[in-house]
């Protein structure tokens, strides 16, 4: 573990990143593009198990809401240790995320909803955790979950850049 780990970081705000888990599917949770470490949209789940199944306003609260997305970003954050080798020094910065709740009208708080993995991110990194984002609404997420967040991250450049393993 690097002496500044995101791991650590994440423990100090009294979570935990969940165990790596490889989709079987033909995409690459990360991949890295010069300084830009592109991550796959990550659901609210743990383990494997699902969490937050439902739409956001119906199923589920605002506040449930808010708790799927920073479980999205928890995920998020798991690639990313596994990316940079667990050294959060070599974070620049969060430079996007991008939101997808399920929901449906009226709801409008999609952007209430992604504050949550905002909010981690920032608690997190500080200043290099501000980001741009997109909180968009949609009628379905694949097996119901609440959110899916995608996310781009400056980091040095080490490493050879080819990303995670593929699937299989």
């Amino acid at each position: 573990m690097a002496v500044n780990s995101i791991t650590a970081l994440v423990r100090e705000q009294g979570l935990e990143l969940p165990s790596p888990r490889i989709p079987q599917a033909d995409f690459m949770p990360w991949q890295q593009c010069g300084r830009l470490l592109h991550i796959s949209g990550q659901v609210c789940q743990w383990q494997g198990e699902r969490r937050y199944v439902g739409k956001v306003g119906r199923d589920l609260s605002l506040e449930d809401g808010i708790k799927a997305a920073e479980l999205s970003a928890l995920n998020i954050l798991m690639w990313l240790a596994q990316a940079v080798d667990d050294d959060a020094d070599r974070v620049i910065r969060c430079q996007r995320m991008g939101g997808f709740v399920n929901s449906m009208e009226p709801f409008d708080g999609q952007a209430r909803v992604m504050g949550g993995a905002s909010a981690l991110m920032v608690r997190l990194f500080g200043d290099r955790g501000r980001h741009t984002r997109s909180s968009v609404g949609v009628s379905m997420l694949p097996f119901n979950f609440a959110t899916m967040v995608e996310a781009t991250f400056e980091v040095t450049p080490d490493g050879d850049g080819r990303g995670a393993p593929p699937p299989g």
